[in-house]
């Protein structure tokens, strides 16, 4: 979530490296990070000057911590710090915001939470609900993370009240946290709900967002089976995916690796992934080719 400038009285200098800079975020949210940080690189190269710097830093800081290099995001929200004084209210909450992603990436929480909670400020103070939203979303993870159940809750519970007022692109996630909560607290039924709300909502509009709900329900569905001491392939097929998807991912692919993890048959394990290829083919190991099949058919 990066912040667009609103300031005027710009040159046209400053404009063509601002065009840039969003031209770059065009093409990070298109998932091409490495083309958006040299578009990035480039214009910063041209020692632009401080309030233009300030925003290119905080881009940089998020696609670099989007491209897994949470050291050079650091490195780039530091170049940010001193110059965001100059910056607009949408921009400054963008720069509290990033800088709680690294905080909370680097495990560091009480940071994080200071950080998460000045973005949200801001973001209602320039009016995006939605984007407050947003930062008390996180809150409600980092206070997860520490533990603080009660105070997840409590966040999460006002990111849901605003993303009902924007009707936000951010509701499933949301309910994944609510799961993860639930889950924390042992309240295993609340958390199967919660993430297959979150599962029907995203649908197939944001593959990494279902990839990681599937995560979630996978750690749903394992404490499931444990409380039920559950050890065969039950007749419910919801719970029989969840326990195959999790074999081939142990199995690294293998539906042998799969079965024997199970302790059923190959033929179970393939006809299953055959019977539901939508959720399980992706997590099976590329299928060779039976050569001497061709033969014969031909």
């Amino acid at each position: 979530m990066i912040a667009e400038s609103r300031a005027i009285s710009l040159s046209s200098v400053e404009r063509s490296q601002l065009d840039r800079k969003r031209f770059a975020i065009d093409v990070w949210r298109e998932g091409r990070i490495k083309d958006a940080l040299l578009i990035i690189d480039v214009v910063l190269s041209e020692k632009p000057p401080p309030r233009v710097a300030g925003e290119c830093y905080i881009a940089q800081a998020a696609f670099r911590i989007d491209d897994g290099d949470l050291a050079g995001s650091w490195q780039s929200i530091e170049k940010a710090a001193p110059l965001v004084d100059l910056l607009d209210t949408e921009l400054r909450a963008s720069f509290y915001l990033q800088r709680a992603r690294i905080h909370k990436e680097s495990a560091r929480y009480d940071a994080a939470l200071t950080d998460y909670s000045g973005a949200e400020m801001y973001w209602h103070e320039c009016g995006q609900t939605e984007k407050a939203g947003a930062a008390a979303l996180n809150l409600a993870g980092c206070y997860l993370a520490i533990g603080d159940l009660s105070a997840a809750h409590e966040n999460l519970d006002r990111a849901f009240k605003l993303f009902r007022l924007t009707k936000s692109f951010y509701v499933p996630e949301a309910h994944d946290t609510r799961a993860q909560i639930f889950l924390a607290e042992g309240k295993l039924e609340q958390a199967a709900r919660s993430i297959r709300v979150a599962l029907e909502i995203v649908g197939d509009s944001n593959e990494q967002w279902r990839t990681d709900f599937l995560v979630t329900l996978d750690k749903v569905e394992a404490c499931l089976l444990t409380a039920l001491q559950v050890k065969k392939l039950p007749d419910c097929d919801h719970l029989r995916i969840g326990m195959v998807r999790r074999a081939l991912r142990a199995s690294k692919g293998s539906p042998a690796g799969a079965a024997l993890f199970l302790g059923v048959t190959r033929h179970a394990i393939e006809s299953l992934i055959n019977n539901h290829p939508a959720e399980l083919e992706p997590y099976r190991m590329k299928r060779r080719i039976r050569y001497k099949t061709i033969i014969k058919r031909a």
